[in-house]
This record gives structure tokens, C-alpha cells and sequence, in this order.
């Protein structure tokens, strides 16, 4: 059965049990709407929210005091003889905020990749999870449940792409992710990290992006910027990041190329000594450059050069 369905089969289980007083109490054969307690349910072991927003719950929770909790739980029996969590994990730690020692739920025996899913389908269609809770989750549930991300889709009812473009995301390292929920930043921002080739890379970029407050088309900028500089800068090796070997290649190819500049000034020089102009040629090497000095007289050989003055300058 598909996780939607399996919603739609709860909203009526709810609409059951209202009518029929709220079921008992206890296991009561394990199938059903039921009044359980709270202390015999524990959490879901698949549940892909890392956070609950403790304000969010503190609201649920009077709310629950008001009027009490107007949609069961969905529970499994759990081998123990107590019950596991399947959907509504938000109204259970509510609920037992509000104090509550016994709450309804809809019991049913299913496996664990049902559960799983049903945890995932919940979170999504009933409070948005972050998007990198939700990769997270996505991720779990393929490799826990050796599903393809083909048939993940299906149970989920949406496209395969969508679920590909949501595992990319954890491409990213686990502190650039946390640095990018901590500054409250999209997933385009996110996505925009993507391109860039390397960890340290994406770490210097997203810190820029904090500081800056940039929007998603100025880190997008940025990322251009970056890769443009790298392409440049790697062209020579493809632009891939170059070895030991490359970068000293890369240096004797830069001496070679100053070599032959230097070579070619020469040559200019003793053409015009030949010409008869007494040329001359001075070079100084430096750590970072090479300096070279040219003289070449204005006037005839021994003759005095004249300033812009007209004084002598020789």
C-alpha cells in the first residue's frame, strides 16, 4: 500500500473511532483505534527529524490541554509488549508536555520499511522538514531498505529527479551544511556551494556568504568568480589542481618563457649596436622579477644627452 493511502486509511480510523466513543484501552488484539498509554509508546527509531521547534510544541501542547489530541497516533505493536511510534511524533512529545497519561492511536503491525516511509511521508505532507533533514532521510530509507531512488518515488508519489536532486545536497561536508542551516540560508544557496570542486573551497565561499548577507544570485556570482580564477589558473593541467610535478614543470616553463624574452631584448640591443647607436643593456635578477635597463643616446654617438631642460645628463 502507498503511503498516501496509508494516511488516508488513518483519517478514517479517526473518523471510526470518534464514532464508535474512542475504543479501548490496552492491546486490545493490537489492531485498531485504541486508548494507550503514553509511557508504553516509544519514539520512532525512523524518524527523519533531527529538530523540533520547542515553541511549536509548547503551542501544540496547550492546545492539547484546551480541546485534548483530536488525531491519533499511528503505533506498532513492538516486540517488547509495548508499542513503537509509526506517525505523530509532534503530537506525542505534545502530549506529553501537556501531561497526558494516555492517548489514541491507530495500531497496526507493519514492517519496517512501511514505517519508515510512513514517518517520511508524514513530516513532508504535514510540517515541512529542512531539506537537508529531508536528503538525510531519503538516503536512510534507500540504502536501510535496498530501494532504488526509482522506487522511492513511487512510494512517495513524487518524481525520481526530485529525489536525486535532494540526496545531491549531501555532497556538501556535515560542517558546511550545519553552517548553512545555522545561518538560516536556502537550499539554492546550497546548491549554489555544489559547484565548487572542494570542501576547503566551499567552506571560504559560504563564510564570505554569511558575512556579506548575499542573496542566492550573488553567491551564484561568486561561484563564477571562483571557478573562473581556477580555470585560469589550471589551464595548463586541465583544470584540474596540479600536482608537485606539474607546479615545478609550470615554474620551468615560466624561467624558460623569461629566458627567451630576455634573449629576444639581446638580440633588439646588438642590432642597434650594429646600426652604430650605443646601446646599452643592464639586468638585475630579483627573488619575484627580473629588471632590465635600456640606454639608448638621443643624440650622435659621444655626444651629450640633453635633459628636458636642456642640461646635460650624461
Amino acid at each position: 500500500m502507498r503511503a498516501g493511502q496509508w494516511l488516508a486509511w488513518m483519517a478514517g480510523q479517526r473518523d471510526e473511532g470518534r464514532d464508535a466513543g474512542g475504543g479501548g484501552t490496552g492491546r486490545g488484539g493490537d489492531q485498531g483505534l485504541q486508548r494507550i498509554r503514553l509511557a508504553d509508546i516509544r519514539p520512532n527509531p525512523f524518524q527523519p527529524r533531527v529538530h523540533f521547534d520547542e515553541a511549536s510544541l509548547a503551542e501544540l501542547a496547550e492546545s492539547i490541554r484546551q480541546v485534548g489530541l483530536l488525531q491519533p497516533l499511528l503505533v506498532r505493536p513492538a516486540a517488547d509488549g509495548g508499542y513503537e511510534l509509526v506517525a505523530g511524533e509532534r503530537r506525542w512529545r505534545a502530549a506529553r508536555l501537556a501531561g497526558l497519561e494516555e492517548v489514541p492511536a491507530v495500531v497496526r503491525p507493519l514492517p519496517d520499511q512501511d514505517a519508515a516511509v510512513l514517518a517520511l511521508v508524514e513530516n513532508l505532507q504535514r510540517e515541512e522538514l529542512g531539506f537537508f533533514e529531508e536528503a538525510a532521510a531519503y538516503q536512510d530509507v534507500i540504502h536501510r531498505f535496498g530501494l532504488t531512488q526509482e522506487q522511492l518515488a513511487a512510494l512517495l508519489g513524487r518524481q525520481q529527479s526530485t529525489i536525486a536532486n535532494k540526496l545531491r545536497l549531501l555532497r556538501l561536508p556535515m560542517n558546511v551544511r550545519q553552517q548553512i542551516v545555522a545561518a538560516g540560508l536556502s537550499e539554492r544557496h546550497a546548491r549554489a556551494l555544489l559547484r565548487l570542486p572542494t570542501a576547503a573551497l566551499q567552506e571560504a565561499v559560504l563564510q564570505e556568504a554569511v558575512a556579506g548577507g548575499w542573496s542566492v544570485r550573488r553567491l551564484e556570482q561568486r561561484v563564477e568568480q571562483v571557478l573562473a580564477e581556477r580555470a585560469g589558473a589550471g589551464e595548463a593541467t586541465g583544470g584540474k589542481p596540479a600536482t608537485r610535478r606539474q607546479r615545478r614543470l609550470q615554474g620551468l616553463r615560466a624561467i624558460k618563457d623569461v629566458r627567451i624574452l630576455l634573449n629576444t631584448v639581446r638580440a633588439g640591443v646588438d642590432t642597434l649596436r650594429r646600426a652604430g647607436l650605443p646601446a646599452e643593456m643592464e639586468q638585475a635578477d630579483y627573488e619575484e622579477f627580473v629588471e632590465v635597463r635600456i640606454r639608448i643616446p638621443k643624440g650622435p654617438a659621444g655626444g651629450e644627452r640633453r635633459g628636458p631642460e636642456g642640461a646635460s645628463s650624461r
